[in-house]
């Protein structure tokens, strides 16, 4: 087997075992902090369910570190990733406003745009208009 094919599989596995060890005491923690979705008409589930799972995979995540060597873009999209984790965690609790939330999303888009080093180049396809072409 290619050596950066073991990399991505141990890497895989070790992203795995970290979030499923960690998903438990995330739970607790969840309960703890009265951070649960509570059942309305609009849920699926019949009891009250802890958040927060986000954060447990965000964590395993960032076990790829000690198998890669970060890039400007790598580090981009981890800055945006844990501004979304963070400002999802916070919002699982205490509800925030969309006047947290949107600055919040539009700087980690930012991020990923600038830092990246991504273009965009179209939109999508209008039912009118067909596609917005920005380049």
């Amino acid at each position: 087997m290619e050596r950066t094919l073991l990399i991505h599989i141990l890497s895989f596995f070790v992203a795995f075992i970290i979030t499923y060890f960690i998903t438990p005491l995330a739970i607790l923690l969840a309960i703890k902090n009265n951070c649960l979705d509570i059942p309305s008409e609009r849920k699926y589930h019949a009891l009250p369910t802890p958040r927060w799972g986000g954060i447990t995979f965000f964590i395993g995540f960032l076990s790829v570190l000690f198998f890669t060597k970060p890039t400007v873009q790598f580090i981009s999209y981890l800055a945006a990733s844990l501004i979304l984790v963070i400002v999802g965690a916070i919002d699982d609790c205490k509800r925030l406003s969309w006047r947290i939330k949107l600055p919040a999303t539009i700087l980690a888009t930012s991020l990923v745009v600038f830092g990246g080093e991504i273009m965009v180049q179209q939109i999508g396809t209008f039912v009118e208009k067909g596609t917005l072409e920005l380049a």
